[in-house]
């Protein structure tokens, strides 16, 4: 080890420069990466399903949008649309877009529906203090999708009960329906009425570069 011939008082004001500069050396990816991340919003999101006049199911079949799964498998196009209003950071009405596969069996008996496959799901928000403005939040990562009905006997969580306003009633063996939603910032979980035609649930999403100036 070779000594110092540095004074002990600028021998210490020089191991407190260099220990300076080493923090923020190793600061300094913590920094950029905080200034790197976008702002974002959190939303939370009621809607109602549009059924189309003449129809019962919000879920719309397209008998010409085919596909075969590997188990042969016949996958129909369907779509689902709804719209309702958006409270939070970017409060205003939005609509929703679904698209995906229902699989059957036989594509000519619906008894034979042995699954489905969600394709994509985006929002478009119409913040209301942006006149003109439209704010598409897409589903990043719709091959973890998953959606479902459940049944409980006795009362719902506190959360479950506030997302659906009241849409399943409150005692007795309850049955609502719940899915997901992937953005960069994460996956949430939605509420719904069992034939979804009600659901609410809270996203955060990315500012578009338009917004966060204004």
């Amino acid at each position: 080890m070779i000594q110092s011939k540095r004074p002990w008082r600028t021998q210490g004001l020089y191991l407190s420069l260099v220990a300076g500069l080493a923090a923020l050396w190793l600061l300094s990816p913590i920094a950029a990466s905080a200034a790197a991340a976008p702002p974002t919003a959190s939303d939370r999101f009621v809607g109602t399903a549009v059924i189309p006049i003449g129809q019962t199911s919000p879920v719309q079949i397209d008998p010409q949008d085919l596909t075969v799964r590997a188990d042969g498998a016949v996958g129909i196009g369907y779509t689902y649309r709804a719209k309702g209003n958006a409270s939070g950071d970017l409060p205003g009405p939005f609509t929703y877009l679904e698209r995906g596969y229902l699989y059957f069996t036989n594509p000519g008996d619906p008894s034979t529906l042995v699954g489905g496959r969600f394709a994509s799901g985006v929002f478009s928000l119409a913040p209301a203090d942006v006149p003109g403005a439209t704010v598409q939040i897409a589903d990043t990562a719709p091959q973890n999708y998953t959606s479902g009905v459940q049944t409980v006997v006795g009362k719902l969580s506190p959360h479950v009960r506030k997302t659906l306003g009241g849409f399943v009633g409150d005692a007795g063996p309850l049955t609502y329906g719940y899915f997901t939603f992937t953005t960069a910032q994460g996956t949430f979980t939605g509420y719904a009425t069992p034939d979804f035609v009600h659901f609410a649930i809270g996203i955060t999403f990315e500012i578009p570069q338009l917004l966060q100036h204004r």
